[in-house]
């Protein structure tokens, strides 16, 4: 055998490898169990898991693509994927209601910021507006002011199932009639609905029952209009006449909120006698 010959000889045997078919009949098998798993867990997620859209009927342009748990913080967190201009533009939305449709302005993307947000800063206001009411009462009376948190909660209750309670049922309505519900526009029109009680919480510390009464009226006609009109677009989509009569419904329930914010919250009398005594006493001070 020449030279040459031998060092192609000894490359040959350099280049040659044992291959392990232990270790690969491992790695397959792994690789298999692996497969077998994903294809269980997947199949537990569809049977267990689900998506913003089938629990709310409505798709946003934030959802994820993946089926989370309704109980885990994921599912809820595209709906609050939401700057404060959008939130405050809504609010003004709803507060001058003819300027634009709203469940046409929030379709691709709906939120559970504002709905929460807004209730629960006219249940703060309210309770403050009424107590500064009452304390300016007791001022002018004389008499000892003894703050009555109970009111606190009592607000609490009336806007948190307000804003619940009432939109599940009119959800629950609209699905019987066959209007295409979605969850999530109803509890957006109830939620934003209510921020016109913010500043007519405020105007009603002025002493004047007229105008209280007036005011209430006014919050009462703008959120009212608000709702119906609103409102109307998810009704009109059934073809049954009598659910038109849902706008009925919108109007009982919120007036019925109306009249409890103006007799619970709206409603204190100064005595027109100590005002006049006052009144005097100041005069006699100055001759």
């Amino acid at each position: 055998m020449a030279k040459g010959d031998y060092d192609v000889v000894m490359k040959a045997d350099n280049d040659l490898e044992f291959q392990d078919f232990a270790e690969a009949a491992t790695n397959n098998n792994s690789t298999e169990g692996a497969n077998k798993s994903n294809t269980i867990n997947n199949h537990v997620a569809d049977s267990q898991g689900f998506t913003n859209a089938s629990f709310f009927g409505q798709t946003t342009q934030n959802e994820p693509p993946k089926k989370v748990s309704m109980w885990s913080v994921d599912f809820y967190a595209p709906y609050f994927n939401i700057d404060t201009l959008q939130v405050g533009k809504r609010m003004l939305e709803s507060v001058i209601p003819f300027r634009s449709n709203f469940i046409n302005d929030i379709e691709d993307n709906p939120d559970l910021y504002g709905p929460f947000w807004v209730p629960t800063t006219v249940i703060f206001v309210i309770f403050v507006t009424s107590s500064l009411s009452e304390s300016i009462v007791s001022y002018i009376s004389g008499e000892p002011r003894v703050y009555d948190f109970n009111l606190l909660w009592f607000s609490a209750v009336t806007v948190y199932v307000y804003v619940t309670v009432v939109p599940a049922l009119f959800w629950i309505l609209t699905k019987w009639f066959k209007c295409q519900p979605s969850l999530l526009e109803i509890l957006n029109v109830y939620g934003y609905a209510l921020s016109i009680w913010i500043p007519i919480s405020v105007l009603c510390i002025i002493p004047n029952e007229i105008l209280r009464w007036s005011l209430v009226g006014v919050g009462f006609a703008t959120s009212g209009f608000f709702m119906c009109r609103s409102m109307y677009n998810v009704i009109s989509r059934s073809d049954n006449m009598i659910s038109k009569l849902l706008i009925i419904f919108i109007l009982a329930a919120h007036a019925a909120l109306a009249f409890v914010f103006k007799i619970k919250f709206y409603s204190y009398t100064i005595n027109l006698k100590v005002i006049g005594d006052i009144t005097n006493n100041i005069s006699d001070s100055f001759h």
